[in-house]
């Protein structure tokens, strides 16, 4: 006998139906599959696509598949390794104030692209899920906070758009998922993309409201500027004098604290000379993953001092020999 239908679990894992199926029966796994075998809370194995035939010599771990009649008694579940499209996700973003003045209970909905990246330890979460759980729970309660934490962070000084969210706010979310920022490690997969972004109040329809006015430079945060910095390039020990100025980007830091500031992303920079071993032309087109690390450093000790939330941006790098 033959085990090919499945019934649906979720976009990225199928269930096989097994019912009256016994020891020696054929099962077949598509391409880009894997076939997980899963009892009493214990991922049991896995087989990659192909037709297989279900007995303990054929696959040894099956020895533990199968009860005292022969029939088998685990569940068998298909993973898909192609990205999987539309995968919902929501996250309550709490009362905003939007761009007209309006005060909103707000929550974020999305659709991602998703990708099995170790197919066993998505296993393992499969094996252990409480009765009545999907993986599209897990997925969903593991995303919608990280993805729900970015937007909140989009609103910075409580300007935040309610409706469709278009590119400014999907092209910096890409940012982060491509600089790994947002990851599902922990399940075993992997953020391929967002496509579709909105925000909305947690009942009744969105209210459309317009997209604030484009950003003068000023506008953006704290400014900041660091000149003179010398890096030495990690291949060829080359110094280089490196010139940067970016914004400290979130809510308004208190006037008297601007100097002090732009004092911290100064020893964050020279902090990151210090201990640079790639090559120094590549910081010019690295902004973002630099912005990431000098936010890791500075972020932290402003929100402690001034309670403000945010990022450090580099906008611009120079480079001159030494």
């Amino acid at each position: 006998m033959r085990i090919e239908r499945q019934v649906a679990v979720s976009g990225v894992i199928h269930k096989y139906e097994l019912d009256g199926f016994v020891q020696g029966a054929q099962l077949v796994v598509e391409p880009d599959h894997y076939a997980l075998f899963v009892r009493d809370g214990r991922v049991l194995g896995l087989l990659a696509a192909g037709q297989h035939t279900l007995t303990s010599e054929a696959v040894p771990f099956l020895r533990l598949a199968y009860d005292s009649s022969t029939r088998l008694a685990a569940n068998i579940y298909s993973l898909t390794t192609s990205p999987v499209d539309g995968v919902p996700v929501r996250s309550s973003l709490g009362k905003i104030r939007a761009t007209r003045g309006a005060c909103f209970e707000l929550e974020m909905r999305a659709l991602a692209t998703i990708q099995v990246e170790d197919p066993f330890r998505l296993g393992a979460v499969v094996a252990s899920l409480p009765t009545g759980a999907t993986v599209e729970d897990m997925i969903e309660g593991m995303v919608s906070p990280r993805l729900g934490g970015f937007v909140a962070n989009l609103a910075g000084t409580g300007e935040l758009p309610v409706g469709t969210v278009g590119g400014a706010a999907l092209g910096a979310l890409r940012e982060e998922l491509a600089a790994g920022r947002l990851s599902l490690d922990e399940l075993g997969l992997r953020i391929v993309d967002v496509t579709a972004l909105e925000i909305r109040p947690t009942s009744g329809a969105a209210v459309p409201l317009s997209m604030p006015p484009p950003k003068a430079p000023d506008d953006y945060g704290l400014a900041w500027r660091l000149e003179g910095v010398p890096f030495r390039d990690g291949p060829t020990g080359t110094a280089v004098t490196v010139s940067a100025s970016g914004h400290f980007e979130g809510a308004d830091v208190p006037p008297h604290l601007h100097d002090w500031v732009r004092q911290l992303v100064g020893e964050a920079i020279r902090q990151s000379a210090a201990s640079y071993t790639g090559r120094v032309a590549e910081l010019p087109s690295r902004t973002n993953e630099w912005s990431s690390w000098l936010t890791q450093l500075v972020a932290p000790a402003v929100e402690r001092e001034a309670g403000v939330v945010g990022s450090v941006r580099v906008s611009s790098v120079e480079l001159s020999r030494s």
